[in-house]
């Protein structure tokens, strides 16, 4: 379809998450900026500004949505905004963008991706404040909750992670990334025993769900049991799991973006 007719952009904009999703960053980068000269609209600019955020391509985030007329009237693309320029640009940048979003529109997603940013500067104290005040405009949320945690394991501070997902427990107790996460985040504060004790419970309720298997694959990969792990790994390979994800930092980034 974009060979036909290039000016599509609801094609372009789904194209570049296919690249995205196959990793063919390079190409992907090129049709994020034949999209950012064909002037989309707001909820196509944001999908695609979302999409390359998501991958990590904070210079075509920011192509994207700068000097975009469509950006400027929405908070949550003024938000997406603030995070390419903090990464693309400079950390001050990214800050200021943010303080230009209204009070009354500062929700859930505003204080995660401010959160990012101070975790991201190394200013801990500050971000735990911005993660207390992601939970209590939005405490029923589980993306936030799962985002959230997904942060704080892979900037090392799964014990924090650990609470904030017992609490997500009693609100969203059936919510089954929210326990794989929980699962994962004992893991990595080095109780193997109760992580194995989780994903047992995970396996029983949802055993058609391959990410179970693959990360209990990785946990037995990651405390030296590589023959236990192997038919799990095996298992979730089958039930349509990537083979190539090997390790549970990848699998944060792939199974919980």
């Amino acid at each position: 379809t974009v060979r036909s007719n290039p000016t599509n952009v609801e094609a372009q904009v789904r194209y570049l998450s296919i690249l995205l999703d196959e990793g063919k960053t390079a190409e992907a980068v090129a049709v994020a900026h034949t999209i950012a000269s064909l002037h989309p609209t707001a909820p196509s600019l944001a999908q695609a500004a979302r999409a390359t955020l998501a991958a990590e391509q904070y210079g075509a985030a920011q192509e994207l949505l700068q000097n975009n007329e469509a950006s400027a009237h929405w908070p949550s693309d003024l938000l997406d905004r603030a995070l390419a320029d903090f990464y693309a640009v400079n950390a001050k940048t990214g800050l200021d963008e943010m303080d230009r979003i209204p009070q009354n529109e500062r929700k859930g997603d505003y204080y995660l991706a401010r959160a990012q940013m101070l975790t991201a500067q190394n200013q801990w104290q500050e971000a735990k404040l911005a993660f207390q005040e992601v939970l209590r405009t939005n405490p029923t949320r589980p993306e936030l909750y799962r985002q959230t945690a997904v942060l704080l394991i892979k900037n090392q501070h799964a014990a924090e992670a650990l609470q904030l997902l017992d609490k997500a427990a009693r609100n969203l107790p059936d919510d089954p990334d929210l326990l794989l996460l929980g699962a994962i985040a004992l893991a990595f504060t080095g109780n193997g025993s109760g992580a194995d004790r989780e994903l047992k419970k995970l396996e029983t309720r949802w055993p058609d769900w391959y990410k179970v298997w693959l990360v209990g694959a990785l946990v037995l990969e990651s405390q030296g049991r590589p023959e236990e792990a192997r038919p799990l790994r095996q298992t979730a390979i089958t039930l349509g799991a990537p083979a190539d994800i090997n390790n549970l930092i990848d699998a944060l980034m792939i199974l919980f973006h």
